[in-house]
């Protein structure tokens, strides 16, 4: 796919101070705030600069040329699966967090990771090898973990990003967040992106949302709420009679996540499929 060039403004912090760099922490090895280098886990972190250098369009993409990861997708049309595998083990051992969250399907025991919007992430962390003693016996491969962008202090963040490639490809991308006052701040994404595949019965028409909303009071309270949907129509393979395929819309309901201290609770909403 060809990337056109974005457009992203920022409003610039005064004083012109250097940054400082801070040691990696990581929460997903422990489920504690820990440095990188006192974690015994083999450990992946992708944070926001290496997500947008990098030319993926999706979780899967991103992590498909690290050592021990393996990106599947099920099928060869726009909108197939697709699944993490960390060490040769099958994607129902490897458990996938957004915010904490479990994203796994109750019923197959896998995520699809080709429906998270790329442009909500803000840093990913891998822990290779079994978690199994912290998140169950379907982290036997290792765990993913998805933290998501929100709003900065005294900045506004609003980005737009486009592409377009062969068979009708096509992304557009835009997010904005920002604190609206000293203790309230969003952050909002949105995408759109389809094709028409390279063979019949493979086109794709995608369109996702999120927003992050963050109530900060330092010591008196913090909480932060993210919701996310998508909406996608695909055209599957037909039958062994060569009809054209009929288009299925599939819509992801809603997941959200509510944090407050160390409590969370999570909501889903079911797919639909209508023939």
């Amino acid at each position: 796919m060809l990337a056109l060039p974005s457009w992203a403004g920022a409003e610039q912090k005064e004083g012109g101070q250097e940054a400082v760099v801070m040691e990696q922490v990581v929460v997903t090895a422990t489920k504690t705030r820990e440095k990188r280098k006192d974690v015994a886990n083999a450990v992946l972190i992708k944070d926001a600069l290496d997500i947008e250098d990098l030319p993926a369009q999706g979780v899967g993409e991103l992590l498909a040329n690290e050592p021990g990861l393996d990106w599947r997708t099920y099928g060869n049309y726009g909108g197939a699966a697709q699944e993490i595998h960390i060490r040769g083990m099958s994607g129902d051992a490897t458990q996938v967090f957004i915010n904490g969250i479990n994203l796994n399907s109750p019923s197959t025991g896998t995520a699809d990771v080709g429906r998270l919007p790329l442009n909500a992430i803000e840093k990913i962390e891998v822990v290779k090898g079994s978690g199994s003693l912290l998140y169950g016996t379907g982290a036997m491969g290792g765990t993913v973990q998805l933290f998501t962008k929100g709003p900065q202090r005294d900045e506004m963040v609003a980005k737009i990003q486009q592409g377009y490639g062969s068979q009708e490809t096509y992304i557009i991308a835009a997010e904005q967040g920002m604190y609206t006052c000293d203790y309230f701040g969003y952050y909002l994404t949105a995408t759109r992106q389809g094709t028409d595949g390279f063979r019949n019965n493979s086109d794709l028409d995608h369109k996702d949302f999120s927003v992050k909303l963050v109530l900060d009071q330092a010591d008196v309270v913090q909480l932060s709420f993210f919701f996310a949907f998508d909406v996608r129509q695909v055209k599957k393979d037909a039958e062994c009679n060569q009809q054209p395929a009929d288009e299925v819309d599939v819509f992801d309901g809603f997941q959200f996540v509510f944090k407050q201290q160390s409590e969370q609770s999570s909501g889903y909403g079911a797919d639909d499929e209508e023939p």
